[in-house]
């Protein structure tokens, strides 16, 4: 399963060459599956606090067993996937967890991660939020660096949902990401998804930044 899940990194950091291609594209089902099942283990055991997950009042590995299908796409290995996840909660039930959850997720799998919430210092709380969940008990990190090969950081971040903002992410981050990377995936989780479009019309500004 190891040599399988570095086999899906090396695609996924721009290193797709059509034999590694082919080795993923005859995996079974069941091969999927477990493969799948190796990486929400190794996630889950090796990369995410024991505190925080403990403190998450929804099912921590399904949650990233639904974002990992997303970016490896191992069913239709070499096609972009445009999965849609929609996480609903009432406010202060602990969807920060959820959102930490999804950006080391990312992390992991060396895939772009961008938060999008409401007002600058909301987005600046929020991130100083994820960093503190991410830290509770958090492994050693370091250890795997040349084994895992990674040659390119992308990019965690979380915004704001100005119009501002969104031009410059687009502008100073995601188009740096596709020039380093360009089959590189782009995840991007929107806080408050209900907010995003407030008219018929979507003339606001926010609405044609976003």
């Amino acid at each position: 399963m190891e040599m399988q899940f570095l086999r899906v990194l090396r695609l996924l950091h721009g290193k797709k060459t059509i034999k590694v291609e082919n080795e993923l594209k005859n995996l079974t089902e069941s091969q999927i599956d477990e493969l799948y099942t190796y990486v929400i283990d190794k996630i889950v055991q090796e990369e995410l606090p024991a505190d925080l997950i403990r403190s998450c009042n929804f099912n921590v590995r399904t949650l990233i067993g639904d974002i990992i299908q997303g970016i490896m796409n191992l069913s239709n290995v070499g096609q972009p996937s445009d999965q849609t996840l929609v996480i609903t909660a009432p406010t202060q039930s602990g969807k920060s967890s959820a959102e930490a959850i999804v950006q080391k997720t990312c992390n992991v799998l060396n895939t772009c991660s961008v938060i999008v919430t409401s007002g600058i210092q909301e987005s600046k709380d929020l991130e100083g939020k994820i960093e503190d969940l991410l830290k509770m008990d958090s492994p050693d990190e370091g250890e795997d660096e040349d084994e895992w090969e990674i040659d390119f950081s992308p990019p965690s971040l979380v915004i704001a949902d100005t119009p501002a903002r969104i031009h410059r992410l687009c502008d100073n981050d995601i188009v740096p990401y596709r020039n380093g990377l360009p089959t590189g995936k782009l995840c991007v989780l929107v806080d408050e998804a209900d907010r995003r479009y407030r008219t018929e019309e979507k003339e606001q500004k926010t609405e044609q930044a976003f």
